[in-house]
Formats: C-alpha cells, structure tokens, sequence
C-alpha cells in the first residue's frame, strides 16, 4: 500500500505509508511537513492511495482532496 501527499502543481511533497500491510481499518497522522522536513503552508492538498492485488498488479487507486489549517 502506498498513500502520498500532493501539492495543487501535482507535485508529491510527501509519502505517508510505503509497504505491505495486513487486512483492516488502519490510521496514519500527516503533520503536514513535506519529505524534506519543511513545514507546509495551510491550504488544500492531495493524498492518493494505491492497493496493490495479490498478483502485484494495482487493485486500487483513490485520489481526493483535503485541507491542511493550522
């Protein structure tokens, strides 16, 4: 599974979970700091889940909108 961050250009600004996981409801904070450490300005941002199948292939891909405030 893979879930990761994008700015409005597209560009990813951070990845959150890059593994294998086991079956059921999971959680993950983002603390809204990009890959390199650096605090992000509020704003709306991307994040994009990706669940691969059993055969390596992608089974899932969702993309939706979120709000970063501080």
């Amino acid at each position: 599974m893979t879930l990761s961050v994008f700015n409005l250009l597209g560009q990813q600004i951070a990845t959150l979970v890059n593994g294998p996981m086991t079956a059921g409801i999971h959680e993950t904070v983002w603390d809204g700091r990009d890959a390199a450490g650096r605090v992000l300005a509020s704003g709306v941002y991307f994040y994009r889940i990706e669940v691969k199948g059993l055969d390596g292939g992608a089974a899932y891909t969702a993309m939706r909108k979120m709000a970063l405030l501080k």
